[in-house]
């Protein structure tokens, strides 16, 4: 077997028009573009981001807190603010308003 030498590739495009030049040129500039965007839709599709590990969350309050203890912490909104950073509860709230487990696995009621 025996593979086309550059100096054949040149002799072929000097035997073709320019007409045929440029859609020869056309072609190979579609098929490029076309691999490229598969690539990255590709690469863009089975990719997962995720966040990085460590770091630091920094939030910030208008007022003092008073009182941390979450049972009193109705009283001002920067106690509820940090109770809630700070201690969980047996069931939380989705985005949907409906009661989901946060420590709890599991829960009956009897």
């Amino acid at each position: 077997m025996r593979w086309t030498s550059l100096s054949q590739w040149k002799k072929l495009l000097s035997l073709l028009s320019k007409k045929e030049n440029y859609f020869i040129l056309g072609l190979l500039s579609l098929a490029l573009i076309s691999l490229l965007t598969w690539g990255v839709s590709y690469r863009l599709i089975n990719t997962l981001v995720v966040p990085a590990h460590g770091g630091s969350y920094t939030e910030g309050l208008i007022g003092s807190p008073h009182y941390i203890n979450p049972v009193l912490s109705q009283a001002n909104d920067v106690d509820q603010d940090i109770s809630e950073l700070i201690f969980s509860g047996l069931m939380k709230y989705n985005s949907s308003g409906e009661l989901i487990p946060d420590l709890a696995e599991e829960y009956s009621i009897g």
